[in-house]
């Protein structure tokens, strides 16, 4: 299991508290981040540990990467018109949270303090795996709410160096800033240092701006040939140090973004800590909706069950596609349409730009072990020219047992595409992402759940199965897939929605 390396953790260090893993595919951390300055808000820790791991450089990510068009043959080179691709990299960024004040009484060194962040899916903006403008500028938009987005010195990039992900960030930030009555917004991308490692890349990103204002500097990106960015642009690429010394205004605030396959966007507002701001208390000991968290609809499909024909004619889902994807992320789909069909809600009346998706399932798709088996035994198999046909055909015939690698069967093993899937069918704009604890997954994505709508309201569709370890082979057997839909108790009453249970309790287990 992946978190196990979570229960080590845990171990080494006497930590009794919840331990979970969010899956948002690259925005990974970001999402983890999120939960985390929830759980010190609503004072439920004094201290979190967040960030992000990657050590996955397996064969099998680089044939993905490979096939959808985003791996680099040489190095990766962010913003710059020859760049081809990115380059990948591993490794692990953490961080210790703690409320401002707390942090302040117990002499703790502050190395910055968060001031925001905000989050979004494309819907059916773009197709699943690719970016989107109004995704992208709707996370900006929701992390500077009540922020100056004209005081921003620095916007750490996702910047993965691939061509339309680099130019679609560009434009998404340009027609975010189009109006600061500042001189330019300086940009980076720490991939250009370390390549892209995955889960972890938006913890590397504040990383980088922590250590930049620590130093009171901006560092150059000289690999810079041709920049993709014009005259007009708002943002620009240094070439050259930016000194922020004391003449320089502030605190500094630098922003972050962090993308996702499967559609989610995260942007993180991070400030210099100045010893002469005045502190007041950062948090109220309530949320900022105190308000129940009630049901109000669920719905369920089983996996062997599989409308084929739904999933073509209302999901526009071919059965090409259907036959290749996860049996999970289809099934999920239509637990999904269940919960709203049984509760009598219009999906097309939402307010699609605040529902967010949560799925709560353990890594071991079969889909995922499928494309493992093809890639890692087979990818190869021009290099076995040396055997004889017979045996060559065996292989192959072998081979071809598993799908094909492409954009459904290579981006479709991430666990969070469950929930991106879900976001982009039906058009929801809020955020989406998976949690991973073991058989504790669904009451820590509940209770993730519950924290996102006393801050943020709206309605959460929330995905979980009835996984159980296979007795005859090491996987994770699942034969449904359930579907709660959530609100708080003040939004069912508005609109009338049918009110099946009020959330009071989260129960764990060992």
């Amino acid at each position: 299991m992946a978190t196990s390396a979570i229960n080590f953790v845990k171990k080494g260090f006497g930590i009794g508290g919840e331990g979970v893993i969010f899956d948002a595919a690259c925005a990974s951390s970001m999402a983890a981040f999120d939960a985390a300055i929830k759980k010190l808000k609503n004072y439920e820790s004094d201290y979190v540990i967040s960030g992000g791991i990657e050590s996955n450089l397996g064969s099998e990510t680089f044939v993905l990467f490979s096939k959808v068009g985003a791996l680099s043959k040489g190095v990766c080179l962010p913003f710059d018109k020859k760049t081809d691709g990115l380059s990948q990299g591993e490794g692990a960024v953490i961080f210790i949270l703690q409320r401002l004040e707390d942090a302040l009484r117990d002499k703790n060194k502050i190395y910055g303090v968060i001031k925001a962040i905000g989050g979004s899916s494309d819907g059916k903006k773009s197709s699943l795996f690719s970016p989107s403008l109004e995704g992208q500028i709707l996370a900006y938009e929701r992390a500077y709410s009540g922020l100056d987005k004209d005081s921003v010195d620095y916007i750490e990039c996702h910047g993965t160096g691939t061509k339309i992900g680099d130019s679609m960030e560009i434009k998404s930030l340009n027609g975010f800033f189009k109006n600061n009555i500042n001189e330019k917004i300086p940009i980076g991308s720490v991939k250009s240092l370390i390549g892209h490692i995955k889960g972890a890349a938006g913890a590397a990103g504040i990383l980088k701006c922590v250590l930049m204002m620590k130093n009171k500097t901006i560092i150059p990106s000289k690999y810079i040939k041709q920049s993709i960015c014009d005259k007009s642009d708002v943002v620009f690429i240094n070439k050259k140090s930016i000194s922020l010394d004391h003449e320089y205004k502030k605190p500094l605030r630098f922003g972050v973004s962090s993308f996702g396959f499967g559609n989610i966007n995260y942007h993180l507002v991070i400030d210099e800590y100045d010893d002469n701001l005045e502190i007041k208390k950062t948090y109220e000991k309530q949320s900022a909706i105190n308000d129940a968290i009630v049901v109000i609809g669920d719905g369920s499909a089983s996996c062997d069950k599989i409308n084929y024909e739904l999933l073509k004619t209302k999901f526009m889902i071919s059965q090409e596609t259907a036959f290749v994807s996860d049996k999970v992320q289809l099934t999920a789909l239509m637990a999904v349409f269940n919960a709203f069909k049984n509760s009598n809600i219009e999906i097309d009346y939402l307010d699609k730009k605040n529902v967010s998706v949560i799925s709560a399932f353990s890594l071991d798709l079969d889909t995922a072990l499928d494309f493992s088996n093809r890639i890692k035994c087979f990818e190869f198999f021009d290099a076995l020219d040396f055997l004889d046909k017979k045996s060559l055909d065996i292989i192959l015939n072998f081979k071809n047992k598993f799908p094909e690698v492409n954009e459904d069967t290579g981006p479709g093993i991430l666990n969070n595409v469950i929930a991106g899937r879900i976001c982009h069918t039906f058009d929801f704009n809020g955020k989406n992402f998976n949690i991973d604890s073991d058989f504790n997954s669904f009451p820590a994505a509940l209770s993730v759940a519950v924290k996102e709508l006393k801050e943020n309201g709206g309605i959460i569709v929330l995905i979980f199965g009835d996984e159980k370890l296979s007795k005859n082979k090491m996987r994770i057997e699942r034969k449904n897939v359930s579907c709660l839909l959530l609100s708080t108790l003040l939004l069912a009453k508005e609109k009338k929605y049918p009110i099946q249970k009020i959330v009071k309790k989260i129960k764990y287990y060992d």
